[in-house]
């Protein structure tokens, strides 16, 4: 069974950060290829794609 709710307050405002900061993310990462989101481009282990499944991951298990 699935609910809708229309998120007020706190969790509104959290919904609405997410969102906004998801977008910055999306827009630093269009147009680029799978190949492209895995190079690293520094010494660390982190890439683009690596940073947006992580991102991913965070967002559903805090909206949990």
């Amino acid at each position: 069974m699935t609910t809708t709710q229309t998120a007020t307050g706190e969790r509104a405002d959290l919904l609405a950060s997410l969102a906004r900061h998801r977008e910055f993310l999306r827009h630093t990462t269009r147009g680029l290829t799978d190949e492209q989101a895995a190079v690293r481009p520094t010494v660390s282990a982190l890439c683009l794609g690596g940073l947006i499944k992580h991102v991913a991951l965070t967002e559903r298990q805090w909206t949990r």
